[in-house]
């Protein structure tokens, strides 16, 4: 990537800055120890055909080769699936930073750590942008070919977005169910048996083991 022109970062937005970064390292819904292999290796190590999910291929192509990609594709698609599969924040910031064109410090801090990961102690937004494989099938097309099925959560053919995203609001429960803007997806958690819980449990588990061959 082309060096980039050095932009001056006011007091107050350092101050936010250095705030975001330190609630991101303390984060709690977040497992820094999980693998990162799908979204945090080097541009040159790492190409679109290396994951059979058809959104995340299409997005990573689209991001390696213009090294820029749509605010919902970042927001939605990469920095939805960093958030719910737990990736280290600042790990996926300096992922962002150093692959887009507009990646400075005033840009990525409060949209990726805050805005998408919500790692920054809710200084940016008052919940987390998460999503279902739903969401992307309801706004794309991609579910049509990709092998996983969108509709389900566990089993062979669940769609990891689905398992992580499930797993997601299991692990983060006590947290968000307190969050009005939560609600209706808590309520839905809640209504969940134990045994399905267990075995998105399970699937998510087998999922992050697995980050490199999904």
């Amino acid at each position: 990537m082309s060096a980039r022109t050095t932009i001056w970062i006011t007091g107050d937005q350092c101050s936010m800055k250095n705030t975001a970064l330190k609630s991101a390292d303390k984060s709690k819904h977040f497992d820094k120890h999980k693998t990162q292999k799908l979204l945090m290796m080097e541009q040159s190590e790492y190409g679109a055909n290396d994951t059979k999910m058809h959104y995340m291929s299409d997005s990573l192509k689209t991001t390696i080769d213009n090294g820029y990609a749509h605010h919902i594709v970042r927001l939605m698609l990469l920095g939805n699936f960093s958030l719910i599969a737990g990736l280290s924040p600042l790990a996926v910031n300096e992922w962002f930073t150093q692959m887009f064109v507009d990646g400075y410090d005033w840009v990525m801090v409060p949209n990726v750590v805050g805005m998408t990961l919500h790692a920054d102690g809710g200084y940016v937004g008052t919940k987390p942008y998460a999503a279902s494989a739903n969401y992307i099938n309801s706004m794309s097309d991609y579910c049509k070919k990709c092998p996983y099925d969108q509709k389900l959560a566990t089993g062979e053919k669940a769609c990891p977005f689905n398992t992580l995203y499930w797993d997601f609001l299991i692990r983060n429960e006590d947290k968000f169910k307190s969050n009005h803007r939560m609600a209706m997806m808590m309520k839905n958690l809640a209504g969940k048996p134990d045994l399905w819980r267990t075995e998105i449990s399970a699937q998510a588990g087998k999922t992050l083991r697995n980050l490199d061959s999904i």
